[in-house]
């Protein structure tokens, strides 16, 4: 696994992460990114200023995870927001590992 950050020129990735944030949040959370539209925007969101966004990518360059964060408290904290797994990846790691 790579974790990278994610750009907004990245647009493979991005479409491959909306569609993993609409898979993700689907079942418990299905209002959260019910479109590939509202995921999109989301994912847009986090190149603002005062926000990280990374992606975890498996050997192939597919897409695992997807975190954003919000700078918060003058940089002292960070909101982890969202922080998406493909959903058959969850229980093997993906969420805690870091670069």
């Amino acid at each position: 696994m790579r974790i990278a950050d994610l750009r907004a020129t990245d647009t493979a990735l991005i479409e491959q992460i909306a569609a993993l944030l609409v898979a993700a949040f689907a079942e418990h959370w299905p209002d959260a990114w019910p479109t590939l539209e509202e995921a999109r925007a989301e994912v847009h969101e986090s190149f603002a200023a005062e926000r990280i966004s990374r992606v975890a990518m498996d050997d192939d360059g597919a897409v695992m995870g997807w975190i954003g964060g919000i700078s918060g408290y003058g940089g002292l904290v960070w909101e982890l927001h969202p922080l998406a797994v493909q959903p058959h990846l969850h229980g093997r790691g993906v969420g805690r590992a870091h670069a």
